[in-house]
């Protein structure tokens, strides 16, 4: 009982953190291990994201989406964690010179 209770408490606090704060902000969207990089860019993108780049690894996609219903619909496609990008390491902004 009281694992789940920590386990419920920390996916609450997981959600506010990474939780998008700016709409038009990058997201990274995150699939299962073992998902190739071509198919969570197709996936992202039938969720009706614009794709910046790839991810830290295949799995991981960073886009653009500019409504709210594109969580929902990553969520669908099997993405496990749709965040702000600036929130999951690898996922920043790139720096340019």
């Amino acid at each position: 009982m009281i694992v789940a209770a920590v386990a419920v408490s920390l996916g609450v606090v997981a959600h506010i953190v990474l939780s998008p704060r700016d709409r038009l902000a990058p997201l990274a969207v995150v699939f299962a291990p073992g998902t190739t990089a071509a198919n969570a860019t197709a996936l992202s993108a039938d969720a009706g994201a614009r794709i910046l780049r790839s991810g830290p690894s295949a799995n991981i996609v960073v886009v653009v989406a500019d409504d709210e219903g594109f969580a929902g619909r990553a969520y669908e496609r099997g993405a496990l964690l749709v965040a702000d990008a600036s929130t999951v390491a690898g996922c920043e902004e790139p720096v340019t010179k």
